[in-house]
């Protein structure tokens, strides 16, 4: 027993700053690292709002990864308690660590070994500075990006940089991975942003190892519903529609917006130009927009070529529409100058099918009219594809011969 209690004395530390010093600079760690982490969370939700408004991150164009953010709202409940409890336990590990380095470094059972590592450390110092500044030497006369301007002595080099780099590998493992389990210890505390690859810990598609960021990005998602700004802008124009009827969002008002935004703020659809640059890929052709194209009126929805028929009792629709519409009179003189020196109608020849009234023959001309501005605009977006191409083919630093 006697014994037994002499050898366990003499793990406990001999000197007062074995254990003052690792545990006041594992405080000052922690401290430090509870501040950042609790401090981050701001920037972090405006740059993944400003990421999800501007498409960096994909949502409705990307609905394999993003139906996953549809489902379980309720699950942004947990939110707030691991925002508190999560840069706790993040702060104390990290603490922990730098106390824990600091105390095996003065620890006199473990003092013996420390000192042979530090000057094992020193030797690996040593040795790959003098690597570093070999390769800065042999590498611009070497090698060209990918390609050996000299393949034998190149080779030389690195049979030479393999054999090296076997034994110093061991170090480089060392150092990785001291550096991965102190990343490891501060991204606890870190629920806004994935710590792990895309694919890594979700092997089946359905269970995610570590789903905090996606609970995160759904949260400011159930956020964006309701108050983004296009929202609020919606909301507004259905209580203005609501409130003055027809008087508001009339055909008019919408041609004179659109001409407002083609010509003074182009820079608007961009965004949606170039994220239909595969729109032939999806199928998304002329041919299966024109219906959306017809329908930004809240008027006629024009259906295509192939269903407008002539129906059997078109002519005597005609004729009725006729009789219906009432004579000039007669004490009108002015109408009757207007029209006494004006030139018989003269019928335009469109490619098209007979049509046996002016009705058909006008939601016809409008169906066509509104394809050929389809069609134009598809050709200003492959213009304005082909620009952006020749100006980053431009910008291409050029390639050493």
């Amino acid at each position: 027993f006697v014994l037994l209690w002499q050898t366990m004395d003499t793990f406990y530390p001999k000197e007062q700053y074995m254990l003052v010093v690792p545990l006041a600079v594992g405080t000052g760690i922690a401290f430090l690292a509870s501040v950042l982490l609790t401090v981050i969370y701001i920037p972090s939700v405006t740059s993944t709002t400003l990421k999800l408004r501007s498409g960096i991150i994909p949502t409705f164009r990307d609905a394999k990864s993003f139906g996953k953010h549809r489902f379980g709202a309720e699950l942004v409940t947990i939110l707030l308690g691991s925002m508190v409890w999560g840069p706790l336990i993040s702060s104390i590990l990290v603490g922990g660590l730098v106390g824990l380095v600091l105390f095996v470094l003065l620890w006199q059972v473990t003092e013996q070994f420390t000192l042979r590592f530090l000057v094992f450390l020193c030797g690996m110092t040593v040795v790959i500075i003098f690597r570093v500044l070999l390769l800065i030497a042999v590498r611009t006369k070497l090698y060209e990006a990918f390609y050996r301007p000299k393949p034998a002595r190149a080779n030389i080099i690195t049979l030479a940089l393999e054999a090296a780099n076997f034994a110093l590998s061991f170090g480089f493992i060392i150092v990785r991975s001291v550096k991965l389990l102190f990343i490891s210890a501060f991204y606890i505390g870190r629920i806004d942003t994935p710590f792990l690859a895309p694919g890594v810990g979700n092997p089946w598609g359905y269970f995610e190892l570590d789903n905090y960021p996606t609970i995160f990005t759904k949260d400011i998602l159930a956020h964006e519903a309701h108050r983004h700004p296009f929202i609020e802008m919606l909301g507004t124009v259905y209580m203005l529609k609501l409130r003055h009827g027809d008087y508001f969002g009339s055909r008019a008002g919408s041609c004179w917006r659109l001409i407002f935004v083609f010509a003074l703020m182009p820079w608007l659809s961009k965004y949606r130009l170039m994220t239909r640059a595969n729109m032939r890929d999806e199928g998304m052709t002329i041919e299966s927009e024109r219906s959306s194209i017809n329908f930004v009126s809240l008027r006629n929805l024009v259906p295509p070529d192939n269903e407008i028929q002539c129906r059997p009792d078109s002519r005597e629709n005609a004729g009725k529409e006729a009789q219906d519409q009432s004579p000039v009179p007669a004490n009108d003189s002015s109408v009757l100058d207007r029209n006494e020196g004006a030139p018989d109608e003269v019928d335009v020849e469109t490619d098209g099918p007979s049509f046996s009234s002016a009705h058909e023959k006008a939601i016809w001309l409008e169906h066509k009219n509104a394809v050929l501005e389809l069609e134009v605009k598809e050709l200003k977006r492959k213009l304005l594809l082909l620009e952006m191409k020749v100006h980053r083919r431009s910008s291409l630093p050029q390639l050493k011969t």
